[in-house]
């Protein structure tokens, strides 16, 4: 089948899209992504019913938004085939597995942008599909000239001086014997420093690398058998440089005498851009084995928790709904910690104030009501600091154990003695660098609540709360001290490093 040519000129405001994908919420976020005044979608979750809609149906299509792996063949299998059949179609090639050899392959069978599925992937597809489409049409435009370049005279100057790309007429003077250049376009002359008479003076062998010399024959047997050729090779400028090109070649008859067209192309962009592709992918790969690690670790923490809790919930006076809130709020601060990650460039620093400030807001809203006979204020008075998180799900665990017995023990909804609640009543969180001891951090929580006990020793008690807490600072290899005053304070210091 003839692939049929979109206007070149085509300004419509609706692109019609067509969505390959077996995957149902895939294909629901990806039309959730597009609106619909701007794009049209048709969607089969089968490439081979695609391909037969395709050339049963000859619709327009300015986009295939292609899925890798499919139940009848897979999409490289597919981008065979639309070429073997003569199909031309602007292609986004989606795969959930990042591999540099895939996205090459489907580059070279015809794929225009290549797009792994990782989380929230069909944000972008807007502006993918702007790009490829444009790029799709300049693509048109480069057929729609070298369909006409020999119709017209005046329109093959005019057109072969002013295309983007080289252009080089040649004859051949055997079966695979290269002649000198006939023809060169200004685009040629400009990319390799050479001016029109010197390039007709010369042959390809005079300006490929001497390295890759020995491929023009073996391309000339292939292009003398398939009229058609697209290759690469490396190109020397006047000046020695290397240029890295895309070389359509076409093999056609003038009269008795065999010539040959080829449109270079410079791909040194390309390369650059495949090179970043392999090195993007492989920083993927590492993040993602680094997120492997971090949901080990943080799978680790919860079933300590839980560990713990089970220890204590013989000898435990809580409800089991206080009891699954309190471990709500421990699990609640360690995926605050990965919400703030995962929304931060660097995927392994959070600022430790907004981190707070959340978490703190997360604390109220479980823990207050209106049965306190006056509000309670929180005080955050956190540095800007960015930290690890390490030892941010440490620290937030540890805020949300001292916060949590704050409210409990401090400031009790129902106190039997004559302990009054103060008029201001104040839970505050303090996070800087230690002034007393350079090289340390130090956490101090502290309110204004209800004293401890004279005797309260946080080594001998053998509630939950502070055994997590306990366990924490040992974890951040720190110390606990306690103060007891006008306000009660816990202060944690531990090193930086």
């Amino acid at each position: 089948m003839a692939y049929k040519l979109l206007p070149l000129t085509d300004q419509t405001s609706t692109l019609e899209i067509m969505v390959i994908e077996d995957n149902e919420d895939h294909t629901y976020f990806i039309r959730k992504s597009l609106d619909p005044q701007h794009y049209h979608i048709t969607h089969f979750p089968d490439a081979k019913q695609a391909l037969d809609y395709i050339y049963n149906s000859h619709p327009v299509v300015h986009v295939i938004i292609l899925d890798f792996r499919l139940p009848s063949m897979d999409g490289l299998d597919f981008l065979k085939e639309l070429r073997a059949r003569g199909g031309d179609y602007a292609c986004i090639f989606l795969t959930i597995e990042n591999k540099i050899e895939t996205a090459v392959e489907a580059m070279k069978l015809g794929a225009m942008d290549f797009l792994p599925k990782t989380h929230n992937f069909y944000a972008s597809l807007p502006a993918r599909i702007e790009k490829v489409h444009l790029l799709h049409q300049a693509h048109l435009e480069k057929k729609w000239i070298e369909e006409r370049l020999i119709t017209s005279e005046q329109k093959y100057r005019e057109i072969f001086n002013n295309v983007n790309d080289a252009i080089f007429l040649q004859r051949t003077d055997g079966e695979n014997i290269v002649g000198p250049f006939m023809e060169v376009n200004d685009v040629a002359c400009r990319d390799l420093g050479y001016s029109r008479d010197e390039l007709l003076e010369m042959a390809p062998t005079d300006i490929v690398a001497p390295d890759e010399s020995h491929l023009i024959s073996n391309n000339m047997a292939k292009l003398t058998r398939q009229q058609n050729l697209t290759f690469e090779h490396t190109l020397i400028a006047k000046d020695g440089h290397r240029i890295p090109v895309e070389i359509s070649a076409h093999l056609f008859f003038h009269g008795s005498e065999k010539r040959i067209l080829s449109i270079i192309r410079d791909i040194t962009e390309r390369k650059k851009t495949e090179t970043e592709l392999k090195y993007s992918l492989h920083e993927k790969e590492l993040l993602l084995r680094e997120i492997h690690h971090r949901v080990k670790n943080n799978l680790s923490i919860i079933s300590s928790l839980l560990h713990f809790q089970e220890m204590h919930t013989g000898s435990s006076h809580l409800s089991v709904e206080t009891i699954l809130a309190n471990t709500r709020n421990r699990i609640k601060s360690i995926a605050l910690a990965h919400e703030k990650l995962y929304r931060t460039e660097n995927h392994n620093l959070i600022h430790f104030s907004d981190y707070c400030r959340d978490l703190i807001k997360h604390l109220m809203r479980s823990f207050y009501s209106d049965t306190y006979p006056r509000p309670i204020s929180m005080n955050i008075d956190v540095d800007e600091i960015a930290l690890d998180i390490d030892i941010i799900i440490p620290c937030g665990l540890i805020i949300n154990e001292l916060v949590t017995n704050a409210f409990k023990h401090a400031f009790p909804r129902h106190e039997s003695t004559k302990w009054q609640l103060p008029e201001k009543p104040e839970i505050a969180v303090h996070f800087h660098p230690d002034k007393e001891k350079e090289g340390e951090y130090c956490l101090k929580v502290t309110n204004n609540g209800k004293p401890l006990p004279s005797d309260f020793n946080p080594d001998g008690v053998d509630t939950l709360g502070l055994f997590i807490v306990r366990s924490l600072v040992d974890q951040l290899d720190g110390r606990l001290d306690v103060e007891r005053g006008e306000r009660t304070a816990f202060i944690i210091r531990f090193n930086r490093e």
